[in-house]
C-alpha cells in the first residue's frame, strides 16, 4: 500500500510540533493558503509552457512562508529550509524517501530544466 500526505500524516506532524515547539503555533499543509494558491497555479502552469521564471515563483511561495514560520534571514533561508528537509526526510522517509536521493532527484530536475 502506498503511502500519502492524508489527515494521520499532519496529525503526527502537528503532535511532534506541539511536543518539541510548545511556543509555535504548527502549521499544517492543507490549511496553508499560500501552498493551497501555489499548488493551483503550478496545476494550471504544468507543461510545456511552464518556464523557470514560474518555477522559481513557486519556491519564492515556499522559501517565503518557511521564513516567516521560522523568522530567518534572507542569506539563511534556502540553506535552512534545505536542512529541515532533510530532517522532514529522516523522520518519514517512507513518504518522503531519503534525503540524499531527493537531493539527487532536485539536482537532476534541475539540470535538466535549465538553461544551456
Amino acid at each position: 500500500m502506498e503511502k500519502s500526505i492524508g489527515p494521520d500524516f499532519l496529525k503526527a506532524i502537528v503532535a511532534h510540533n506541539k511536543k518539541n515547539r510548545k511556543k509555535r503555533k504548527p502549521a499544517t499543509l492543507e490549511h496553508n493558503p499560500a501552498i493551497v494558491l501555489a499548488n493551483d497555479v503550478r496545476a494550471e502552469q504544468m507543461g510545456e509552457d511552464y518556464t523557470n521564471t514560474e518555477r522559481a515563483d513557486d519556491a519564492l511561495v515556499a522559501v517565503r512562508a518557511f521564513q516567516k514560520a521560522c523568522s530567518t534571514d534572507d542569506e539563511d533561508t534556502v540553506a535552512d529550509l534545505i536542512c529541515n528537509l532533510g530532517h522532514l526526510c529522516d523522520m518519514w522517509p517512507e513518504i518522503f524517501g531519503t534525503f540524499k536521493g531527493q537531493l539527487a532527484r532536485g539536482k537532476a530536475n534541475y539540470d535538466e530544466e535549465k538553461p544551456r
